[in-house]
């Protein structure tokens, strides 16, 4: 138990561990496994039984260095560990996002109108934990294609949708993905949400060309609702 806690919950040691042994979305699902909450009570009673017959100054001083390590682990935003992911703070408990994205899901999930939505990748995942109303042409890649091919779709349909969601993401090598997908689809979806970097004039013309316009500014998004 000792030594889970000196690998895993470690502070100090677990960055070495995930960027040389392993990678950040291996060490987590390290936690889906083993229960490691338990294991900071466990290992905590396994040394109060283990030194309670030691001198008072050894007591004294494992039990400090095992708070320490739990303090750094709470309190150290440039360490990756249960707590924290760079700048995605979990204590207390809260969405595995970032902060920054999950306020611009909430803010567009609140103007948008409810209805298929076309978002940028990041988005596509954010907005769902928020709302239930905006149903998203882009989920996970291997989602989508699963999905279609499920349903008899061509490989281009997924490749299109994909694409159609970096571009309004801000890939804008991704345009003739976009224009394709709108050609075919356009009729499914109540808005698109389209990074202002890649809302250009002509892009603009293409989509309201297909029955959007604009309905609200978010930066850096902009959405853009189909008109009845």
């Amino acid at each position: 138990m000792t030594l889970t806690v000196i690998l895993y919950l470690n502070p100090i040691v677990a960055p070495f561990l995930i960027q040389h042994v392993t990678s950040p979305n291996i060490y987590w699902r390290l936690f889906y496994l083993y229960p490691f909450p338990l294991v900071l009570a466990i290992t905590c009673t396994y040394l109060a039984e283990n030194i309670k017959n030691k001198n008072p100054v050894v007591q004294f001083l494992t039990m400090t260095l095992y708070g320490l390590t739990i303090i750094l682990a709470l309190s150290s935003p440039g360490f990756q560990t249960i707590f924290h992911s760079g700048n995605q703070i979990r204590f207390p408990p809260r969405y595995k996002i970032y902060q920054q994205l999950f306020d611009n899901a909430q803010k567009i999930s609140e103007q948008a109108p409810p209805g298929t939505m076309l978002a940028p990748t990041g988005l596509s995942g954010a907005i769902p934990i928020v709302s239930a109303e905006h149903p998203q042409i882009r989920i996970r890649e291997d989602g989508v294609k699963l999905w279609l091919e499920s349903c008899g779709m061509p490989e281009a349909f997924a490749r299109r949708r994909l694409g159609a969601s970096s571009f309004v993401g801000g890939e804008y090598k991704n345009l003739s993905d976009f224009e394709r997908f709108l050609e075919i689809e356009d009729n499914i979806l109540t808005s698109i949400v389209i990074h202002e970097s890649v809302s250009t004039p002509p892009v603009r013309k293409i989509i309201e060309d297909h029955g959007f316009k604009l309905h609200k500014k978010i930066n850096p998004f902009v959405i853009l609702t189909k008109q009845k």
